[in-house]
């Protein structure tokens, strides 16, 4: 690069017309433009000065052989050069919108507003969206959990979201915008020098050059923006990625399963083929983003073309499952047979005993004197083959509750094996889990602690007893207590007494509503002003 055209580089990279430099080095403008069409050089203390003016070395300014480009950026760590590239966009930005009109700069305004609501718009909507499908990918933690990475993710999606549009806006604005101004005060200044001085048809050529490498100019703060947006969007993706890995694993396994059953069902071969393509498809979907996360050229058409190959075969393979299900037949879940199994629990205070995954309010108490007390035998019908007895404490109105539900029992292959038998029958059961029985489950213990069980029941609901022979069995009906607008602190069942936080003017009115079953109590709790 010869001297004339590193001097037009340095004078407009620093927003200097010819007359402004001439001034600075006092000199006329007709000498500043001899140098720049490289018809004459300046003397050495010009040269000093232009070195001092611009922030260079001579060396930089008259060896040829140096490419001025690259040693201002070597010069420049990134902090400082896109400090001074925002700096210049604030300059030309404030001289774009000094020297337009009224109803010119409120139009721009306008329309940048416009585009940044409607993207912001669009961003609400996906980032929300958006955030739900990732959150989904970790449906195996608690509720809770997956309500605060929502939430997390919904905040992290739009901060990216929001620095997205800001590039955008800013991009629009510099290639609309100020990139015509600045090419417009180029082309006048060109017109200007033009009608001063006659320049050779070289010099023309240069200055072209030079004006086409100006447009061309990008600024570094935007690209370190567009930068940081986009590492924000691959961390996005392989968060995607993640679930999607999560799934082709999944379809995989499922694919090897259905493939051992096709001789078992003719319904495993349309499975098969669906399974297939969508594994396919996963494998489709984690390899775009594995390019694009590490910069890698996609072969768009050969992944198109297995894409909508696989699709098609995920067609065809529903089509022919869809064909095998008319000819199965479903069986209730009423057909598998239960059998009783018994637990031992302690009785403890105020203990109550509910049925959880029963079909059935009722509760046989059977006395059986011999047992010691305290002891309690606890029997329920349950499926054998998947299901077992268990339970778990909560405490309802400060009573301890025993909660008593069949579990799975852990034994996949009884599942299967029912699975694979039905299927050899073309018959499908509608439960394969566990069975809630419609059979009341049975209590046994001593005459006391059947007395303590249903006294204590009556705390909480309203029942109604039917007593035969070393017999009780109670059916619960209704809750004792009811809060029709909530309540601000608590009902201990213990005592009959209600507890309320220190709210001040907030209270309760007691009342009573006689039914077939017993007394039920009613608490309505509000502020004393919503009282009538």
């Amino acid at each position: 690069m010869k001297f004339g055209d590193k001097l037009i580089q340095l004078r407009k990279k620093n927003g200097l017309s010819q007359e402004e430099l001439a001034e600075k080095l006092g000199v006329s403008r007709q000498s500043v433009s001899k140098w720049e069409s490289n018809n004459t050089y300046p003397e050495t203390d010009k040269i000093v000065q232009i070195c001092n003016i611009f922030d260079c070395s001579m060396d930089d300014l008259i060896n040829d052989k140096v490419d001025l480009d690259q040693t201002y950026r070597k010069n420049k760590n990134a902090l400082n050069e896109g400090m001074d590239s925002f700096l210049e966009f604030i300059t030309k930005t404030v001289k774009m919108f000094s020297n337009m009109s009224f109803a010119e700069g409120f139009k721009c305004i306008l329309k940048l507003v416009l585009y940044t609501l409607v993207l912001l718009l669009v961003g609400q909507i996906i980032t929300k969206s958006l955030a739900t499908i990732i959150a989904n990918i970790f449906s195996f933690l608690t509720p809770h959990t997956i309500s605060n990475i929502r939430e997390g993710l919904k905040a992290v999606l739009y901060g990216v979201w929001f620095i997205g549009t800001f590039v955008v806006i800013i991009h629009t604005f510099k290639i609309q915008y100020l990139d015509k101004y600045h090419q417009e005060e180029i082309k006048n200044e060109n017109i200007e020098e033009k009608q001063n001085k006659k320049e050779t048809k070289n010099s023309n050529e240069k200055e072209e050059v030079v004006e086409v490498k100006h447009q061309e100019k990008s600024y570094s703060f935007i690209k370190g923006l567009s930068k940081f947006f986009i590492l924000c969007i691959k961390f996005i993706v392989i968060l995607f990625l993640i679930g999607v890995a999560a799934s082709t694993v999944s379809l995989t396994i499922g694919t090897v399963i259905s493939l051992s059953l096709i001789t078992i069902n003719k319904i495993f071969i349309g499975s098969s083929l669906a399974l297939i393509g969508g594994t396919t498809i996963a494998i489709i979907i984690l390899s775009i983003g594995i390019h694009f996360i590490f910069d890698k050229k996609i072969h768009f058409l050969t992944h198109i073309i297995i894409f909508l190959s696989a699709i098609l075969l995920c067609g065809i393979g529903i089509g022919v499952s869809a064909l095998c299900i008319k000819n199965f037949s479903i069986i209730p879940e009423t057909t598998i047979e239960l059998k009783e199994e018994t637990i031992t629990v302690d009785y403890i205070e105020n203990m109550v005993i509910q049925n959880v995954s029963g079909r059935s309010d009722q509760y046989r108490y059977i006395i059986n004197n011999e047992l010691e007390d305290g002891k309690i035998e606890i029997t329920k019908m349950i499926d054998s083959e998947t299901e077992t007895i268990s339970t778990y404490v909560t405490y309802n109105d400060q009573m301890p509750v025993y909660h008593v539900h069949g579990d799975f029992n852990g034994k996949v292959s009884n599942i299967f094996h029912r699975f694979v038998e039905d299927l050899k029958k073309n018959e499908i059961h509608a439960n394969y889990g566990s069975y809630d029985s419609n059979e009341p489950i049975i209590i046994k213990a001593n005459e006391n602690t059947i007395n303590h069980l249903i006294e204590n029941t009556k705390k909480l609901y309203l029942i109604s007893v039917e007593e035969n022979e070393n017999e009780r069995i109670v059916t619960i009906h209704d809750d004792k207590v009811y809060f029709p607008y909530g309540v601000m602190g608590y009902y201990d069942a213990r005592e009959d007494q209600l507890y309320l936080d220190d709210e001040g003017d907030y209270k309760c009115i007691r009342s009573v509503s006689d039914t077939e079953w017993g007394e039920k109590i009613i608490f309505s709790c509000k502020y004393e002003e919503d009282f009538d």
